[in-house]
């Protein structure tokens, strides 16, 4: 409760919330802007990439007061941390990673399979991994620039690592069919994916082979401090105007 709160956060969600009542009848593209220019922006991402690397409770408060605001497009104020990106090599940063920080390209999370008896899968092939499978509920990946995909290695040659790694492919390769979104009842989109003979470089493997799951699990667990902030707000933008 807003009681509970130290002064400065307090006074934090305070001066966001009348920022953003003002601000929210932007066009998307313009509210986005607005908010990198006051460094709402990047709240979540480390000071290194220009951010305040906020912990959990000024996370929560400003998931919490976008919804709040009645904005929907969360993503439009509070952009993205490194996330599953984290600790990922100087291919993927300068590619997708810091594009991604500055809001010039959007990255979507592909985990759940289609069918989890044919899961998603990558086979060594003239160096490279050549990618097959279909994921579903891949939140905005009908406009995303680039997925992070997690899937398994299978083993061939031996001295070729083999596991559940994250793979980042780009959505404009060949071989990646994204399929219509449908909308859950929070406003999102969601599609389904297709890999067919994907081929992407060792270079674009999130971390090592191996690690996928652990990778893939904590990027989840912050999302959900992440929903469960936002459906707070929601619940008081909707308190906010049937007593009005």
């Amino acid at each position: 409760m807003p009681e509970c709160l130290p002064k400065d956060l307090e006074e934090f969600r305070s001066d966001l919330l009348d920022f953003l009542v003002e601000k929210r009848g932007l066009p998307s593209i313009e509210l986005r802007k607005a908010c990198l220019t006051k460094g709402i922006y990047k709240i979540p991402q480390p000071i290194k990439y220009g951010g305040s690397d906020a912990g959990p409770l000024k996370l929560a408060i400003s998931y919490e007061t976008v919804a709040m605001a009645g904005i929907s497009k969360i993503s439009d104020v509070i952009g993205p941390g490194p996330g599953i990106l984290s600790g990922a090599n100087a291919v993927i940063e300068a590619n997708y990673l810091s594009p991604m920080l500055r809001g010039e390209k959007i990255g979507s999370f592909a985990f759940t399979e289609a069918d989890p008896s044919n899961p998603t899968v990558a086979s060594w092939t003239g160096g490279n991994l050549k990618i097959t499978g279909k994921k579903s509920y891949v939140s905005s990946g009908h406009n995303s620039d680039f997925m992070s995909v997690v899937l398994n290695v299978k083993q061939g040659d031996a001295s070729l690592p083999s596991g559940p790694a994250v793979v980042v492919i780009d959505a404009a390769v060949p071989g990646v069919l994204i399929g219509d979104p449908f909308v859950s009842l929070d406003g999102s989109a969601h599609s389904e994916v297709t890999f067919k003979d994907v081929l992407v470089s060792p270079n674009d493997v999130v971390g090592t082979i191996g690690e996928g799951i652990s990778r893939a699990i904590g990027g989840i667990l912050k999302e959900r401090l992440e929903q469960a902030a936002i459906a707070t707000g929601m619940a008081l933008y909707a308190m906010s105007l049937v007593t009005e």
